[in-house]
């Protein structure tokens, strides 16, 4: 982030933190008519003033000729960021204001939503095991380099924390999951932000959906639900949690019509992700399965997989084929738990992943009254023979 005069760096800077322009005027001890007037341009201000103001801010001034090429080496990212030329006619040097050196590198929103982005892709990629550990000890960091900072901080470190409670779930530790999640949830709401708001509830209604606690993850569900304008992107999942949530209804003898009409919302929302479609997708099985719906339910896992077929997105595929594998099993359709076990034995080595260790486990154990059947005692064989090891004891 960087400006070419002192007028763009305070709009930067009321921007990056969330200020208006009198908690912008209160930063830096200036009357709130001087800074509009400043950044209108109706008033100009010297160097020295410019330079010591920006200080109070955490920005720096640099000054560099424009023939020259120069690169500025971020120390906390180590991206580079060309200044060029143009700023100023002639022969005179060109300015730039920069934030300052000396702030943490988890105070700089574009560099934390990388972080998140990073953690998103290599856990759909590889699972969360490999990263967990690293993504728990940026969480950390980034908690420490809160106080004090602005709206744009927070808004960055709640989509953080909620890539790293997906992560540290994945790695199965659901309780530091739930820990994260409730924090991106309360830094989304002191950032006003609906859009992390709706993304926090979501996580948290899957959360206790796994730990077994319909009436919370239906709670999560509605209040993500209730918020202004949430987009579609989160709205779809929300309903389809919302009837999961539903569908477990020993706690509110909710109807099974209801419970789908959550589902067929969900269904219904167009110009999603090709993700976040699959997610819904394999939401929508395990719904329908609730409810006694096989083959619909067969039907969701079959879409979801085919959906994420040309992705990266292994863990995807890996969980839908387990669930449909499941099913399958459950209703003693043996000729496709086979098939749908084969296929899932493709795809666990290419992901390190607890939640799906699991997945894999659970359906090895539904297997198990027919392992003498011929093609479900090879079916599990194979899968067997791609589970994790256990270290040997020393």
């Amino acid at each position: 982030m960087h400006a070419r005069s002192f007028p763009e760096a305070l709009k930067l800077i009321m921007e990056e933190n969330g200020w208006s322009q009198t908690e912008l005027a209160r930063v830096l001890g200036k009357p709130q008519p001087w800074i509009s007037r400043v950044i209108s341009g109706a008033r100009d201000t010297g160097i020295g003033t410019a330079t010591y103001l920006l200080g109070k801010a955490g920005w720096i001034m640099i000054l560099m000729p424009q023939r020259e090429a120069w690169m500025l080496r971020r120390e906390f990212n180590g991206k580079a960021v060309k200044a060029a030329g143009g700023a100023v006619a002639g022969k005179a040097a060109g300015v730039l204001f920069i934030p300052s050196g000396r702030s943490s590198p988890y105070q700089d929103p574009e560099y934390v939503l990388g972080l998140a982005k990073r953690a998103s892709t290599m856990r759909d990629e590889l699972g969360g095991v490999p990263i967990a550990q690293r993504v728990w000890t940026q969480a950390k960091g980034i908690s420490e380099a809160l106080p004090g900072t602005g709206k744009g901080l927070r808004v960055a470190a709640s989509e953080f924390m909620r890539q790293a409670a997906w992560t540290v779930y994945d790695a199965g530790r659901v309780d530091l999951a739930e820990s994260l999640a409730r924090k991106s949830l309360a830094l989304a709401r002191d950032a006003g932000d609906v859009e992390k708001q709706a993304a926090a509830h979501a996580i948290l209604s899957d959360l206790y959906l796994v730990k077994g606690a319909p009436d919370h993850a239906a709670h999560h569900a509605e209040e993500g639900l209730a918020l202004p304008e949430v987009p579609d992107s989160f709205r779809a999942p929300l309903k389809a949690y919302m009837g999961w949530a539903l569908a477990q209804d020993n706690w509110a003898g909710t109807s099974k019509k209801r419970s789908q009409k959550f589902i067929n919302e969900a269904r219904s929302i167009n110009g999603l992700s090709p993700l976040d479609s699959a997610w819904v997708s394999g939401v929508s099985g395990l719904v329908f399965h609730d409810v006694g719906d096989v083959s619909q339910a067969l039907h969701s896992f079959d879409e979801a997989v085919r959906i994420t077929e040309s992705l990266p997105a292994t863990q995807y595929q890996a969980n839908d084929l387990a669930n449909a594998a499941k099913v399958a099993l459950a209703t003693r359709n043996l000729d496709l738990a086979a098939q749908l076990m084969t296929a899932l034995s493709y795809i666990v080595p290419l992901v390190t992943s607890a939640w799906i260790d699991q997945k894999v486990k659970s359906v090895l154990d539904a297997a198990a009254p027919w392992a003498q059947v011929p093609e479900i005692k090879e079916a599990r064989a194979r899968l067997r023979s791609v589970m994790p090891k256990q270290p040997p004891r020393t």
